[in-house]
C-alpha cells in the first residue's frame, strides 16, 4: 500500500501510451493456488510458513487484529486501487474463525461491509476503530448477531487524492493513546464527538497523528508515515514510507515547540533508505518504480516482533516490499546518542520471499500466539492505477486478483503455537497479564483495565489494586505505570507508584521521564527530581527527553539538570545538544561560558562549532545582559588568540544580535564603546585576525572555512575585494562555496555589481547560484531581466522553474519581460513527448550528457555523487527505459505527492523563496531550494507560504534542450560509456 511517487523533481510522472509496452512486461494472466503460492515462498531461518486463511474467506486483507475475547478481524481493502465500477464502497471486515483448533481459520463472517477502502483495525470499547479513506470510523455489534451495527465516525476531514496516501496503522501507545500514520495527503481534519457534531478543525499536515479516545483530542505525533507502524515493546514508535523502511519517532514533538531552539524535525531514518536501502527477491517483476530495481520503493506494513513464541527475534522490525514480494528483517534497533539506529539482517537475502508474482506482502503483525502474520493482498498489479496511463487502464484490469487474497503465519519449524485465549474478566487476572511475555496480552490487559473503569467505584478498585500489584518484570512495570498515571489523573491524581521507579532499566527510564511530561502532577513535587533520577540511569536518550520535557529558570538550575548538562559525551549527539537548547532557551550563555571553560572547549569538530554558535545566536537574541556577559567573558581566554569555538561564538552573536535590536556585530563591539575589561574589546581583533587567516592560502581550508562567517561582520564594501578574490575560481571549491555563503548573506542588492563582474567566469553550479540570488529578490530581478533582453547576460541561465515563476508574476513589468524572454510551455504535454521520442533511438554521448545534466538537473538531484541533494539521489535510474525517462523529464507533474510539492514564501523583507520544506515546526521551516541550499525561516519573518501542489521543477524543460541533447541527456543517466 504506497505511493509510488517518490522522484517528483526530475523523474516525477510515469509513462504515456506511446511506449507502455516497452516499459512494462506483462505479469502473468491468472493467480496461482495458496498451495501453489506457499510452495514458492522461502523463508530465511529456522522457521516455517503455513496457510492460515486464503479466499473466499479474505480478500485483498490489508491488515488484521484481535478482539478481547481472541476473535480475529481482518480489513479486505477490495476497493483497490480505484474503487467499484458504480462507485458503491466494497471493503469489508471480516470475522475469522478456527473452528477445528489446527491453528487455520475455516470460516468467516462479515463484521462491517461497504467500507470506503478500509485500511486499518484496532480494538477499542467491545468494537474496532477502522480507518478508511475519508474517516476513522467506531464499528461495533451491540445486538449480538456478529454484524456491527454502529457505525460512527471519530475522526474525519481526510480527503486523499488517492487510497495510498490515506490515514492507516492505528495503533495503542503505552499513554494510551491511538496513534496513526496520516498518510501524505491529510491537511485540515477534525474529531466528531458522540452526538455526531464536529470538534475544532486541525491542521496536522506532514505530520503522524495521536487521538485521545477520553478526550477525543488530537494532535501532531513525531513521524511522516505512509502505510505501516507500530510500538516496540517499550512504546518506541515505528513507521514506514515507500522509501524508508524504518523511520523513528525519536522525540514528542511538542517538546520542541514554543523555543527558540534552530528548528529540527521530531524523527528520523534509522535505517538505509532511498538508494541506500537494499532489497533482494528471489526475481525481478516490473512495475511503474522499475527505475529504482533492487531498492525499496513500497516499505509498508512495518511490524515490531513482540512475541513470546520466537524470543530471539524480540524487538526486530519487519518490513514489506509487495513490489519485490518480498519481508526484509531489521534488527533491534540499538541506541544511537538520542536516537536509535538499525540495519537489515541476511546476506543479500530476505526474512520472506516468494517468486510468485502477484504475491504481495503488504502487512506483518504479532498475534496473541505469538506467531508473525502475513496480510498478502494477492494482486496483479500493486501499483496504484493512478500512475499507468490512461490507455493503459482502460485495456487492462487493474483489479484483477480483487477475488483472492491470503493470510500467512510464521511459526517456528516443529512448535505448534496455542490456540487465543479470552482476555480475563476479573481485575486480577487482567492486572496479571500486564506482564505477560506476549504484547498482545499485556496491551488488551491495559487496554481492558482503563476502559471498564469507567464508575468512580471501579475507579478506585483498579487504581487500588495496581498499587498493590508488585509486577515481577520491567514491562509489566512499564503497563502498570502508565496504567496507573492515566487513571490517576482521572480520579483527580493519587499517590504515586514511585517504587517502581527505583533502578529502571534505560528503557523503562524513558518512559518515567515521559509520564512525568504527559502527567506533570502524578510525581507531585517529586516530578522533576523523579524523571531527573531515572535519566541520570537512562542513558543518553533518556538524558535528553529529561532536558526537552523540562525547563529550568535562568536562576535556578537543579543539581539533577546540571549533572545532565555536564555529561561530555551527550553533548557531542546533535539529538542531545537540541534538547540542551530546548531546556535553557533564554539563559543559553550561562552554560556556554561553563561548557567553554572545561573540557569541551578542547577538541574541535563541526557538531561542536555548530552547538557553540547556536547557543550564541540564541543567548544574544535573548536580550538577557547578564547571561550574555557570562557568554562574553570566555572571549578573555587567550586574548588575542582566535581559537575555533571563538569564532563560533563570534559568528552565532553575529546572528541572534539582529534580533535583540542591533544591527551588527560590529555596531555591538563599538557602542558604547568598550571600557576597560570589557571583553566586546577583543572583538574588533578577533575580526581583523579572521580576516588574515581567510586570505591565507597557505593555512589549512578547515581552518579559513571556520573563519569564513565573521568576514560578513565586516562592512560590504571592505569585504567585497577579499571576496571577489575567493570566489573568482582560483580557490578550492569548499573555500569558493563558504565565501559565496557570504555573499549572500549581504544581499543581491548590495552585491549585484561584483554578481555581474564573477557571472561570465563562474562554474555552471556558481551561474545558477547568482542568477537565483538576482532573480529571488524583487530589487535585482527587473534588473535582470532586462540585461537578458539588451543580451549582455545569457537567458538560457535562468533553470526552469525560474522561468515559471516569472511567467506566473504578478508584476505587469516582470511578466511582460518574462514573456518576451521566454516562451510559455507547452499544454500539450503528450504531443511535447511525442516530439523528443526519436531521442530515446539515438546513441547520445554522456560525456556531453553529463555536462546537461550539470546545468538543468543538478541543482536538485544528485547522480553518482554529481549534483545537489534537494531532491532524491537518482543514481538508481539506469534501470529505466529511455522512453520512461523522456517522458519524466517533460511531464514532471503528472502525479506529486503532497511532501514533495513546491512551495513559494514571500518573505517579509520581499525576497520570494521556492523549494521543498525539508522540516516544518511550529517555529520554524526548513526550506531546500535549488543548489543544495537550506535555510531556516523564522515563521514570524513568513509573510506567506502557499504549495503549488506541483513539482519544484514545472514543465518546459523543452525550452532549454534539443532532441540531439536529449540523447545525451539519457546517455548519461542510463550510465552508457562516453564517445571517444
Amino acid at each position: 500500500m504506497r505511493s509510488f511517487r517518490p522522484w517528483p523533481l526530475l523523474l516525477s510522472a510515469l509513462p504515456c501510451s506511446p511506449f507502455i509496452g516497452v516499459l512494462l512486461a506483462q505479469p502473468r494472466e491468472t493467480a496461482w493456488t495458496p498451495e501453489k503460492t506457499l510452495s514458492s515462498i522461502r523463508i530465511d531461518g529456522a522457521y516455517n510458513v503455513r496457510l492460515a486463511a486464503a479466499e473466499p474467506l479474505v480478500r485483498d486483507p490489508v491488515e488484521m487484529c484481535w478482539d478481547a475475547e481472541g476473535a480475529c478481524y481482518v480489513a479486505d481493502m477490495i476497493d483497490y486501487p480505484l474503487g467499484g465500477p458504480d462507485g458503491v464502497p466494497l471493503s469489508r471486515v471480516q470475522r475469522l474463525i478456527d473452528t477445528d483448533g489446527d491453528g487455520a481459520f475455516d470460516r468467516a463472517a462479515t463484521f462491517a461491509d461497504k467500507l470506503d477502502h478500509v485500511q486499518g483495525l484496532l480494538p477499542h470499547e467491545g468494537g474496532l476503530i477502522a480507518t478508511t479513506r475519508t474517516q476513522v470510523l467506531f464499528l461495533k455489534d451491540t445486538d449480538g448477531d456478529g454484524v456491527a451495527d454502529v457505525r460512527r465516525p471519530l475522526i474525519a476531514g481526510f480527503n486523499p487524492s488517492f487510497s495510498q496516501l490515506q490515514v492507516a496503522s492505528p495503533r495503542w501507545g503505552p499513554d494510551g493513546e491511538v496513534y496513526f500514520n496520516n498518510g501524505l495527503d491529510s491537511k485540515q481534519i477534525y474529531p466528531v464527538a458522540g452526538d455526531g457534531s464536529e470538534g475544532a478543525k486541525t491542521d496536522i499536515a506532514r505530520t503522524n497523528l495521536r487521538w485521545n479516545p477520553e478526550t477525543g483530542a488530537l494532535h501532531a505525533a513525531a513521524g511522516f508515515g505512509q502505510y505501516g507502524g507500530g510500538f516496540d515493546d517499550w512504546g518506541r514508535h515505528y513507521c514506514s514510507s515507500n522509501r524508508s523502511p524504518v523511520m523513528f519517532a525519536v522525540v514528542p514533538p511538542e517538546t520542541l515547540a514554543g523555543t527558540t531552539a534552530p528548528a529540527r524535525q521530531p524523527w528520523e531514518n534509522i535505517a538505509p533508505h532511498g538508494p541506500a536501502s537494499r532489497v533482494f527477491p528471489l526475481q525481478i517483476t516490473h512495475t511503474t518504480s522499475d527505475a529504482h530495481s533492487g531498492t525499496n520503493t513500497s516499505a509498508c506494513g512495518l511490524g515490531v516482533y513482540r512475541g513470546h513464541l520466537m524470543p530471539e527475534l524480540a524487538g526486530e522490525i519487519f518490513v514489506c516490499d509487495p513490489t519485490g514480494q518480498l519481508i526484509t528483517r531489521f534488527r533491534r534497533p540499538e541506541a544511537h546518542g538520542g536516537s536509535l539506529t538499525t540495519s537489515r539482517t541476511g546476506n543479500q537475502t530476505e526474512f520472506f520471499r516468494s517468486s510468485d508474482e502477484w504475491c504481495r506482502p503488504v502487512n506483518i503483525t504479532t498475534g496473541p500466539d505469538g506467531a508473525l502474520y502475513v496480510c498478502d493482498i494477492y494482486r496483479r498489479f500493486i501499483d496504484h492505477a493512478r500512475f499507468f496511463p490512461d490507455d493503459f487502464v482502460k485495456s487492462h484490469d487493474m483489479r484483477t486478483g480483487e477475488n483472492e487474497g491470503r493470510i500467512w503465519k510464521i511459526v517456528p519449524k516443529g512448535v505448534t503455537p496455542e490456540k487465543p485465549t479470552a482476555a480475563p474478566k476479573d481485575t486480577a487476572g487482567l492486572i496479571t497479564w500486564l506482564s505477560h511475555p506476549n504484547a498482545w496480552q499485556r496491551e488488551t490487559a491495559q487496554r481492558l483495565l482503563r476502559e471498564r473503569a469507567t464508575t468512580p467505584e471501579a475507579l478506585r478498585s483498579t487504581l487500588d489494586a495496581l498499587a498493590e500489584s508488585k509486577p515481577p518484570t520491567p514491562l509489566g512495570k512499564l503497563h502498570t505505570l502508565w496504567l496507573h498515571a492515566t487513571l490517576s489523573g482521572r480520579a483527580g491524581v493519587t499517590e504515586p507508584l514511585l517504587s517502581l521507579t527505583e533502578n529502571a532499566p534505560p528503557e523503562l527510564a524513558e518512559n518515567i521521564v515521559l509520564i512525568a511530561h504527559r502527567h506533570p502532577a502524578y510525581f507531585g513535587k517529586e516530578t522533576r527530581e523523579t524523571a531527573s533520577r531515572a535519566a541520570m540511569s537512562g542513558g543518553t536518550r533518556a538524558r535528553m527527553l529529561a532536558l526537552l520535557t523540562t525547563r529550568s529558570t535562568a536562576a535556578e538550575v537543579p543539581s539533577t539538570i546540571r549533572a545532565l548538562l555536564a555529561a561530555t559525551d551527550d553533548l557531542d549527539d546533535p539529538w542531545f545538544q537540541q534538547a540542551v537548547m530546548v531546556h535553557l532557551a533564554g539563559h543559553t550563555g550561562r552554560f556556554t561560558g561553563d561548557l567553554l571553560a572545561g573540557p569541551f572547549a578542547d577538541k574541535a569538530a563541526d557538531t561542536r562549532s555548530a552547538f557553540i554558535r547556536d547557543l550564541a545566536a540564541m543567548t544574544a537574541a535573548s536580550k538577557d545582559k547578564e547571561d550574555l556577559t557570562v557568554l562574553l567573558a570566555s572571549l578573555r581566554t587567550a586574548p588575542g588568540e582566535l581559537r575555533w569555538w571563538k569564532a563560533a561564538v563570534l559568528e552565532g552573536l553575529a546572528q541572534g544580535l539582529p534580533k535583540a535590536g542591533v544591527k551588527s556585530l560590529a555596531e555591538f563591539a563599538s557602542v558604547p564603546p568598550p571600557g576597560e575589561g570589557d571583553p566586546r574589546a577583543e572583538i574588533p581583533g578577533l575580526l581583523e585576525k579572521a580576516g588574515k587567516i581567510i586570505a591565507d592560502a597557505s593555512l589549512p581550508d578547515e581552518l579559513r572555512i571556520a573563519s569564513m562567517p565573521l568576514l560578513s561582520q565586516q562592512p560590504y564594501e571592505a569585504a567585497a575585494p577579499v571576496l571577489k578574490d575567493l570566489v573568482s575560481g582560483r580557490q578550492p571549491a569548499a573555500i569558493s562555496r563558504a565565501a559565496f555563503a557570504i555573499v549572500r548573506k549581504h544581499g543581491a542588492k548590495k552585491t549585484a555589481p561584483l554578481l555581474y563582474e564573477i557571472l561570465p567566469t563562474a562554474n555552471p553550479a556558481l551561474r545558477q547560484e547568482i542568477i537565483a540570488m538576482l532573480g529571488n529578490d524583487p530589487g535585482t530581478l527587473p534588473d535582470m531581466l532586462q540585461r537578458m533582453d539588451r543580451g549582455e547576460v545569457p537567458k538560457s541561465l535562468v533553470d526552469a522553474e525560474s522561468r515559471w515563476r516569472f511567467l506566473q508574476s504578478k508584476d505587469a513589468t516582470i511578466k511582460g519581460l518574462a514573456e518576451k524572454l521566454f516562451e510559455r510551455p507547452a499544454d500539450d504535454r503528450a504531443g511535447v513527448i511525442t516530439a523528443y521520442l526519436p531521442a530515446a533511438d539515438v546513441k547520445g554521448d554522456s560525456g556531453r550528457g553529463k555536462e546537461l545534466f550539470t546545468q538543468l538537473c543538478s541543482t536538485c538531484h544528485t547522480y553518482q555523487g554529481h549534483g545537489s541533494s534537494v531532491g532524491p539521489d537518482i543514481s538508481d535510474v539506469r534501470a529505466k527505459d529511455k522512453r520512461a525517462l523522456i517522458n519524466d523529464i517533460l511531464d514532471p507533474n503528472r502525479m506529486i505527492e503532497a511532501r514533495w510539492s513546491a512551495y513559494m514564501v514571500k518573505m517579509k523583507d520581499g525576497r520570494m523563496l521556492s523549494g521543498i520544506i525539508d522540516s516544518d515546526t511550529p517555529a520554524a521551516v526548513v526550506l531546500k531550494m535549488p543548489g543544495g541550499v537550506s535555510e531556516t525561516i523564522s515563521r514570524a519573518d513568513i509573510s506567506s507560504m502557499e504549495s503549488h501542489d506541483a513539482s519544484l521543477m514545472p514543465v518546459g524543460l523543452e525550452g532549454g534542450i534539443t532532441v540531439s541533447q536529449m540523447a545525451d541527456l539519457l546517455a548519461f543517466l542510463r550510465g552508457e560509456t562516453p564517445t571517444k
